[in-house]
């Protein structure tokens, strides 16, 4: 070592810096040299994370960054280990305390942090699942396939009215009848909670819908059956933590805007539709009076058009008379000129032939008919 670098290290031990950490150097091609000293994440298998679970039942799951691997059935837990670790759940989990942490842990749908996330995901919803329909308080609402999209499903409010009614002296499972009254509130807690979260992950209800459903149809109704103010205040003094506090007054406050939010655009809308009401309304009364107008007017025209009909069937009637004895004059004044005709032609086949007699009946019949025919043009005229 040259005396350059010894008085380089005294100095800065006498100045009391860091040592220099060696810099990652730059590629021929540009990217940076990953370090060879920094480890890569090691995978957690899945069964791992559940066990962890189990053993610290009463902290947060801790999500790894890295989950796996897949095992051969095309999942990230074997049968087997899906078997072992429902008997575990029986066993050392009967307050239902790790499903809705779960729940909790892999609410979100998408996380980009995690490899595979979906597919694991989806695994750890499937045990919580089995996990929450052999507990002895849900088995019943897992028969009726409340954890199963279907549309026969009970309703949410009926499983938490079943949960708060639950008499747990008149169960059939041992594990339940044995347990102490403040084990009882805890898993009725649980299991409300597990309900509300499995809504959240599976039926897309958001986190305010959750508060409003345990708060109108669980949290408030538990909490009338004590009503003493020194209880509940106790309660409330027991927190280790206001953040619980905090966290439900503000998201009940955002439900609340919501509401008031609602309820402004509906007042909105019902003053634009009172509006609209109005305007349709006046429409209205100027049609009804165009229409009674209208009516009036056909009325009118109504009765002109009987009045032209009774005179028009009047007229036809007088014409068809006057037709009658138009034919009636027609057909005599033929029939005369007729017969005076004949009677010319007799005296003209006369020897000697009469003609005088045959031109006086034809003056007679031109000037009869002559006279005919002014009469009906008169007439017709």
């Amino acid at each position: 070592m040259t005396n350059d670098n010894h008085r380089s290290e005294r100095s800065r031990e006498k100045l009391s810096l860091p040592k220099k950490t060696p810099q990652t150097q730059p590629k021929k091609d540009g990217t940076q040299q990953s370090d060879p000293k920094k480890k890569a994440a090691k995978e957690t298998p899945l069964v791992t994370l559940l066990r962890n679970a189990y053993k610290n039942r009463n902290r947060p799951v801790t999500r790894p960054k890295k989950i796996g691997p897949k095992g051969a059935n095309g999942q990230y837990l074997s049968d087997e280990e899906r078997s072992s670790l429902l008997r575990t759940a029986k066993a050392e989990d009967i307050v239902l305390a790790v499903p809705p942490r779960l729940l909790a842990a892999f609410q979100s749908p998408h996380n980009d942090a995690v490899k595979n996330y979906a597919a694991i995901r989806r695994d750890v919803l499937e045990f919580t699942r089995e996990a929450l329909s052999v507990h002895p308080l849900l088995r019943q609402a897992a028969e009726q396939k409340f954890f199963i999209n279907t549309d026969d499903a009970p309703k949410p409010e009926e499983v938490l009215e079943f949960i708060r009614r639950f008499d747990f002296a008149e169960s059939t499972s041992a594990q339940l009848k044995d347990l102490k009254p403040k084990d009882q509130r805890i898993i009725r807690t649980n299991a409300a909670n597990a309900v509300g979260l499995w809504l959240m992950a599976q039926r897309s209800l958001s986190l305010a819908g959750m508060f409003r459903l345990l708060g109108n149809d669980f949290w408030s109704l538990e909490a009338q059956e004590d009503a003493k103010v020194e209880n509940q205040l106790n309660t409330l003094l027991s927190l280790a933590s206001v953040t619980p506090l905090g966290l439900v007054r503000n998201i009940f406050q955002e439900a609340a805007d919501e509401q008031a939010r609602i309820a402004q655009q509906a007042r909105q809308e019902t003053q634009h539709l009172q509006k609209k009401l109005a305007e349709l309304n006046g429409e209205l009364e100027k049609a009804n009076a165009q229409i009674a107008a209208l009516e009036a007017q056909n009325q009118s025209l109504s009765g002109q058009l009987d009045a032209e009909r009774n005179r028009h069937g009047d007229q036809r009637s007088i014409l068809r008379d006057e037709k009658e004895v138009l034919r009636s004059q027609v057909l005599n004044r033929l029939r005369d000129d007729i017969r005076l005709l004949d009677d010319g032609l007799r005296a003209l086949r006369r020897d000697p032939p009469k003609i005088h007699v045959m031109e006086n009946f034809a003056e007679r019949v031109i000037s009869a008919l002559k006279s005919q025919i002014s009469e009906l043009e008169d007439h017709s005229a």
